[in-house]
């Protein structure tokens, strides 16, 4: 498993896993709408061997009580069933690179 920041050519994948992944296409909506609005700060995805979207977590500004905070939501994320039944593996890896990436980011 490679976890990575996502390109334009993972956007249907991510869209599939999502629909795949939630009882309805609201979340797939709105990361859609997110990333065509130019809103999404960040967007990481978990792919298998064959190069498979197989996890994705993404990140947004947010506004809080009508100001706009210098942060970023971070949304759920998912991963398929069968990386799932690896267990704790693939959630440490996704941890350890939102913590690498973290503290990568400048503090505001």
């Amino acid at each position: 498993m490679l976890i990575r920041v996502e390109i334009p050519i993972d956007a249907p994948g991510i869209d599939a896993l999502l629909r795949r992944s939630f009882e309805s296409d609201a979340e797939a909506k709105l990361v859609h709408d997110l990333r065509e609005d130019g809103f999404l700060t960040l967007g990481l995805v978990a792919t298998d061997d064959e190069g498979q979207v197989i996890g994705y977590v993404a990140f947004s500004p947010v506004d809080v009580q009508a100001k706009t905070c210098n942060g970023s939501a971070w949304h759920r994320w998912r991963l398929m069933k069968n990386t799932v039944d690896r267990g704790w593996h693939a959630n440490w890896s996704m941890k350890d690179s939102i913590r690498l990436m973290s503290s990568a980011m400048p503090q505001w």
